[in-house]
C-alpha cells in the first residue's frame, strides 16, 4: 500500500510542478504585471475569474468532505485508499482548473489581479496535499491497516 500513497503523492506533485512551471512562463513571456490593474464591477473577464477561482476552491473543499465521509464508510482498505485517490484527483483537479484559467486571463488581461488570484489558488492546492494522517483519520482506519500504509 505504501506503493499506492507514493504514487498519489507523485501525481500531486507533478501538478503542483506544472502549473508553477506554467506561472513561470506566463510570467516570462508576457512580464511582471506593473499593476493589479483596476477592481471594478463592470470588467466582466475579473468578474469570472474571482467568481471561478471561489467557486472551485469552495466546491473542491465541499466534494471532498463529502466523498471522504462516504469513503470512510467503505470496509475494505484496498477500497478505501482507491476511494481516496479518486477523491485526492477530484480536488486537485478543480483547484488546478481555477489557477491555470486565473493563469491565462492574467496573460491576456495584463491585470496583476489574476496572479493574486493564481496564489490563492495555489494556497488551496497546498492546503489539498494528500497525507497518509488524512487518509488515516478521515477514513477510520484500523491499527492494522494504519500499518499496511507504512509497510
Amino acid at each position: 500500500m505504501k506503493i499506492t500513497f507514493k504514487q498519489i503523492n507523485v501525481l500531486y506533485l507533478a501538478l503542483l510542478a506544472g502549473q508553477i512551471m506554467f506561472a513561470v512562463t506566463v510570467l516570462y513571456v508576457g512580464g511582471v504585471p506593473k499593476s493589479l490593474g483596476k477592481l471594478s464591477f463592470d470588467d466582466p473577464m475579473l468578474l469570472m475569474g474571482i467568481a471561478v477561482t471561489f467557486f472551485s476552491i469552495f466546491a473542491a473543499y465541499g466534494i471532498n468532505e463529502k466523498r471522504k465521509t462516504a469513503g470512510a464508510q467503505l470496509s475494505d482498505f484496498q477500497e478505501k485508499i482507491e476511494h481516496y485517490r479518486g477523491v485526492v484527483i477530484v480536488r486537485c483537479a478543480l483547484t488546478e482548473g481555477a489557477n491555470l484559467m486565473a493563469l491565462v486571463m492574467g496573460m491576456l488581461s495584463k491585470q496583476g489581479f489574476f496572479f493574486v488570484l493564481f496564489v490563492v489558488g495555489l494556497l488551496a492546492f497546498l492546503y489539498f496535499r494528500p497525507s497518509v494522517q488524512e487518509f488515516s483519520r478521515s477514513y477510520h482506519l484500523r491499527p492494522e491497516e494504519e500499518r499496511d500504509l507504512y509497510e
